[in-house]
């Protein structure tokens, strides 16, 4: 493993695990001593800890490489690793745009406003969702209770359709303003 810049930490999760299960702190401690750490600038702190600032420390320095061929001379037989990520899938955050039904799977994160939206709906035809400039309401309109309403989603839990929902082809009407 060639590597002149530090990893994404996101990559570091499994080999993480797998080093606190399997050292004690005076292993680790003896770890960073033979990758040339001290242990004392490490940040106190349980295994975990330790375990997670000792990588920190490494990815820093960019010196995985040398760690992992440790781990396995220490552990021939286990298959030390740094989580795969697909980097060239395509992030769920959107930025400014707003969600909408496509979107769906990947909107989450604000099940309670959808089921008060959808309780509100129970008693009323029309609904106004009104809130600053870029606080979401569009999104939570067109990713949140439309999908709900029209069967695409499952309402958050312990939320009871809307009656009479089913299959919704409804209109959904989004006025904006300054």
């Amino acid at each position: 493993m060639e590597q002149n810049r530090p990893i994404p930490t996101e990559r570091l999760v499994t080999i993480h695990h797998q080093m606190v299960e399997r050292f004690s702190l005076e292993e680790l401690q003896s770890l960073a001593f033979d990758l040339g750490v001290d242990w004392g600038q490490l940040a106190p702190g349980n295994k975990s800890t330790k375990t997670t600032e000792l990588l920190e420390l490494l990815n820093r320095r960019t010196k995985l490489p040398q760690l992992l061929a440790r781990l396995e001379k220490l552990f021939p037989a286990l298959v030390w690793v740094l989580d795969d990520l697909d980097e060239a899938a395509e992030s769920p955050y959107k930025g400014l745009e707003f969600y909408n039904e496509a979107d769906a799977a990947l909107f989450f994160g604000r099940e309670s406003l959808i089921a008060t939206l959808l309780d509100d709906l129970r008693d009323q035809r029309f609904l106004a969702v009104v809130g600053a400039s870029g606080s979401g309401k569009s999104s939570v309109v067109r990713a949140g209770v439309v999908p709900v309403l029209k069967g695409l989603r499952p309402p958050p839990d312990g939320v009871a359709p809307v009656r009479g929902s089913a299959g919704w082809a409804g209109d959904v009407f989004i006025v904006t303003g300054r």
